[in-house]
C-alpha cells in the first residue's frame, strides 16, 4: 500500500489492533454476538532487541507502519472467510449467527423481521 493511500474500513464494525512495536494483531467481532476471530499474528521484521514499550526511531517507525498496514490488510481479507454480511441489513456475522434461507444470507434479527422465526433447517 503506497504511502498516502487510505486503509480499508474493518470489515466488522467491532474490531480491536493489538499490534505493539513487536508484532502486529488483529481482532475482529460479529457484529450480533461479539464472538471474536483473532487473524494470525505478524511479527514486525525490524523488532530486534526493541521493547514493546519503546519508542521506535523515524526510520524503524516508517518500516513499522508500512509492515502494519500489509498485516491489518491481510487480517481484514483473513477476517472475510470467517464472517458473512447480512443480505438485508449489512450486519456482519459469524457462521454460528448466520441464517442462510433460499441461499440468502440473513442474520438472527433478519430472519425474525422476515417472520422465519428460529426454524432452521
Amino acid at each position: 500500500m503506497g504511502h498516502g493511500e487510505k486503509l480499508l474500513p474493518p470489515l466488522t464494525k467491532r474490531f480491536r489492533n493489538e499490534s505493539d512495536n513487536k508484532t502486529f494483531r488483529f481482532t475482529f467481532y460479529c457484529d450480533y454476538c461479539g464472538t471474536g476471530y483473532q487473524a494470525p499474528t505478524t511479527p514486525f521484521s525490524g523488532a530486534g532487541e526493541v521493547r514493546d514499550d519503546a519508542e521506535l526511531p523515524p526510520l524503524q517507525r516508517l518500516l513499522w507502519q508500512t509492515e502494519y498496514e500489509d498485516a491489518y490488510e491481510r487480517a481484514n481479507r483473513q477476517a472475510l472467510y470467517h464472517f458473512t454480511r447480512c443480505a438485508e441489513c449489512g450486519k456482519v456475522v459469524c457462521e454460528d449467527c448466520l441464517d442462510e434461507f433460499e441461499d440468502i444470507p440473513l442474520c438472527p434479527d433478519c430472519r425474525a423481521k422476515q417472520g422465519r422465526g428460529d426454524d432452521k433447517e
